[in-house]
């Protein structure tokens, strides 16, 4: 590792995301347009990051500028990076499964799912600390690593994409919800970074982080145009959207459902009614105390099994309201029926 080239090169690029990086935690941190939880989330996925980049860049300062000596702080920052991966795979545990089921109570009921690898990794971390069975530094700085770390990182990664891979499967499977948010802008120069890392002297996986948030924060930018922020639910902006894509022949609605409550808390009143959803709902909220919900239910009788269940969690809350059920006919296309029902309201 006597190449200065390669350290001014790692140590300008991990110096310049660390900013970027704290940029973002600034921006998501002050802006209101996006939900509570989801801020939180993403800034639970920032500050591994944060950490790697400040991390690396002392790493790689010490690096270039000390040629002998003490090995013991490039061990204490190297042992250090490794348990921010170890954070960063525990943030997105957490954060694909609240993309996936749209709930933090999920989250609280499987803790232990995300917690244990993350722990057993961590327990690994500091053994090899004090070990050094994975990886090491000499007198010179030298980085060494053991045959079995290529293994336990390989398996670091595989868990980070295995996520990231749950979240691709589950939202190709509800078309409806891809506009809304896709993790391809994130995963292009994340992998990017993560190979030159690998296959190149440079270690530039955070810089491919730092890049890869930055487009992930645009694209949650983009989806909060498209959703109403009391409420959880999509606003009537996205319903052009739905339009789209029954054209298409990506979503086929086959029943609608018009609620009208008197509710004063429509955030309470939101939660109480996101909670009784089925596979195949979207709702949307239409006016200040109105929604819609397309179902893919075709027949009126579970219809109306569904929507008796919907008043009935609303009732034990105290919330009341007011529902009108209509079904596709059968000469009738989806974008028609949708368009009809619209017109009606």
């Amino acid at each position: 590792m006597n190449n200065y080239n390669e350290f001014t090169v790692t140590l300008y690029a991990n110096i310049i995301s660390c900013i970027l990086l704290c940029g973002l935690f600034i921006l998501s941190k002050r802006n209101t347009l996006i939900q509570k939880t989801e801020g939180v989330l993403f800034r639970l996925l920032l500050l591994p990051v944060v950490l790697m980049a400040v991390l690396s860049s002392i790493l790689y300062g010490m690096i270039y500028h000390v040629i002998s000596g003490s090995n013991i702080l490039a061990v204490v920052l190297q042992s250090g990076l490794e348990i921010a991966i170890d954070m960063l795979i525990f943030g997105w545990l957490i954060y694909v499964n609240y993309r996936v089921y749209h709930s933090a109570d999920h989250i609280k009921r499987n803790w232990v799912k995300f917690t244990a690898p993350a722990l057993v990794f961590l327990v690994l971390d500091l053994i090899n600390a004090f070990t050094g069975i994975f990886y090491w530094y000499d007198g010179n700085i030298e980085y060494h690593e053991a045959a079995i770390y290529d293994i336990v990182y390989l398996i670091k990664y595989a868990m980070f994409f295995g996520a990231i891979i749950e979240l691709i499967i589950h939202k190709s499977r509800k078309l409806n919800d891809m506009k809304f948010f896709s993790i391809a802008p994130f995963l292009i120069p994340t992998v990017c970074g993560l190979v030159i890392s690998v296959f190149t002297p440079y270690y530039l996986a955070v810089p491919g982080f730092a890049i890869g948030y930055t487009l992930l924060y645009g694209v949650i930018m983009n989806e909060c145009r498209y959703l109403d922020k009391e409420s959880g639910f999509k606003n009537g902006r996205s319903l052009d959207i739905i339009k789209e894509q029954i054209q298409n022949g990506q979503y086929e609605p086959e029943s609608l459902i018009y609620i009208k409550t008197d509710a004063e808390n429509i955030s309470d009143f939101s939660a109480v009614l996101a909670s009784q959803m089925i596979d195949g709902c979207e709702t949307y909220r239409v006016g200040e105390k109105e929604f819609i919900t397309l179902t893919t239910v075709e027949e009126m009788g579970p219809l109306r099994m569904f929507t008796g269940d919907i008043s009935d969690a609303l009732g034990k809350m105290g919330y009341s309201c007011d529902m009108v059920m209509k079904l596709r006919k059968k000469d009738e296309s989806g974008e028609e029926f949708l368009r009809n029902q619209l017109e009606k309201l």
